[in-house]
């Protein structure tokens, strides 16, 4: 749960540099300020939580997490998740995807982890969904 004087910590997992500075910018406009951290693969994602776990640093409240990525998707790095222990339970996930297959709704809705699925790029009403749901 995100304490009232904290800013939440959110990041964006995508392959698509374009897409991440989208969604960056339009985090960085909301009226809740946030901090962002752009990651461009679920492998370097999965690197810095485990790094995270080893210290005191602070786990991201959500992360906006791209389905579609080379080497490893958004699944593999679900799979992954749900697999390690130390409080990455609390991390909200939200899907992210250009496209969105009825599949795709019914697995997200069965991961613990998953929160909601947007469909890029985001839009403002996007954004204040999420940060909404954080601080609740």
């Amino acid at each position: 749960m995100l304490l009232s004087h904290q800013k939440p910590i959110i990041w964006i997992i995508d392959d698509d540099l374009i897409c991440q500075f989208a969604s960056a910018y339009k985090l960085e406009q909301a009226k809740i300020k946030c901090e962002v951290k752009s990651y461009s693969s679920g492998i370097e994602g999965v690197k810095v939580i485990e790094d995270i776990l080893k210290s005191d640093a602070r786990l991201p409240d959500a992360i906006l997490l791209d389905l579609q990525m080379p080497v490893m998707d958004g699944w593999a790095f679900l799979e992954i998740l749900n697999n390690l222990g130390g409080g990455v339970e609390n991390i909200a996930i939200y899907l992210v995807s250009y496209y969105f297959k009825s599949t795709h709704v019914v697995k997200d809705l069965n991961d613990k982890f998953v929160r909601g699925h947007f469909t890029k790029p985001l839009g403002q009403n996007d954004v204040v969904k999420i940060i909404a749901s954080l601080q609740n």
